[in-house]
């Protein structure tokens, strides 16, 4: 079965993205490609790139209109973003001093700009931050919910951690994965859609905390590991290089909301009430253009399938895969 991304892909007739530079060009290729395969298999859609550079700010800023404007932080990298609906279906995002991307149903536009790019260049970061990132606004206004969670399977459970970032919510479904056999499904973001409930993995990285992947993963992981590598403060794993079993969709069973204390081996639990929930998920909103009253109508869809529970766990990582693996077992 295809995934969501999947079906973005296929439903679009044509995805033209405009590049400056080779190896821009070269890497976001390769991330689409990873995006919309299917196993081993890869989608036989072809997707161009041109390298071509005419996308008119000044055109967005007469004609559009500003429906969001924040900081967005990549890596430790501060981005001025502001978003633009142009028409009916049409919209823009403007990350100063770094891309100009317009895009609809139908079409991608990626136009990079200035030296800051270059400085902060990495071949994985960059390319998904400018085009595998539009997709996900794809998604959202063909009606379907984007979720900043991790996420694993087990005996037909789906099961999330949303959190935000530096909570444990990779190193749980990582560990959960590698030492209890859970199935993978995803490290950061996870679409929900509301027609067949179902949760679809979007392939990623993952991130890690360098303390963390040497003090747990670094036993675990076979050496050498293609893709490994370190940026900026963390260790940044290529998923599909990872000895895991993979899955692209699951029924959504349960939802964690982690956090973690500075005492070595804790762990607390309690359940939450379904609004306490949409709350966190709308709090939690990846994407910019949205339908308010859909997100909350898909929210709660989610939410109704699903038992959910606040954790508070110490810095120990097997004692917190032991109790979560209990907690799951009991629902």
């Amino acid at each position: 079965m295809e995934s969501i991304l999947d079906e973005i892909i296929n439903k679009t007739e044509n995805i033209a993205i405009t590049c400056d530079d080779e190896t821009l060009r070269a890497d976001i290729l390769s991330q689409l490609n990873f995006i919309v395969s299917s196993g081993n298999n890869c989608s036989s859609r072809c997707i161009e790139i041109y390298a071509v550079n005419m996308l008119d700010n000044r055109e967005i800023l007469r004609n559009g209109s500003l429906i969001l404007e924040n900081e967005i932080l990549v890596e430790n990298i501060h981005i001025h973003a502001r978003y633009y609906k142009i028409s009916l279906g049409s919209y823009a995002i403007i990350y100063d001093n770094y891309a100009i991307v317009c895009f609809s149903s139908d079409q991608i536009l990626v136009q990079y700009l200035g030296s800051r790019l270059k400085e902060n260049y990495h071949s994985i970061y960059t390319p998904y931050l400018f085009c595998t990132s539009i997709l996900f606004e794809i998604a959202s206004i063909q009606g379907n919910l984007i979720i900043h969670s991790s996420g694993i399977e087990i005996d037909s459970k789906g099961v999330l951690f949303l959190a935000k970032k530096g909570s444990g919510k990779s190193t749980l479904s990582l560990a959960l994965a590698f030492s209890k056999g859970f199935a993978y499904l995803s490290d950061d973001k996870i679409i929900y859609n509301k027609i067949d409930k179902k949760l679809y993995s979007i392939p990623d990285v993952v991130r890690l905390n360098e303390d963390v992947y040497e003090n747990y993963f670094s036993k675990l992981i076979p050496h050498p590991h293609g893709g490994n590598v370190v940026f900026r403060d963390k260790r940044v794993l290529n998923i599909s290089n990872l000895p895991l079993k993979f899955v692209r969709s699951a029924t959504p069973s349960i939802i964690f909301l982690p956090s973690i204390t500075e005492m070595e081996t804790y762990f607390s639990c309690k359940e939450i009430d379904a609004i306490s929930l949409v709350k966190e998920l709308l709090h939690h909103r990846i994407v910019a253009f949205e339908d308010r009253e859909n997100l909350i109508n898909m929210a709660l869809s989610l939410v109704e399938q699903c038992r959910c529970f606040s954790v508070v766990m110490g810095r120990n990582i097997s004692n917190n895969i032991n109790n979560i693996e209990s907690l799951i077992a009991r629902c």
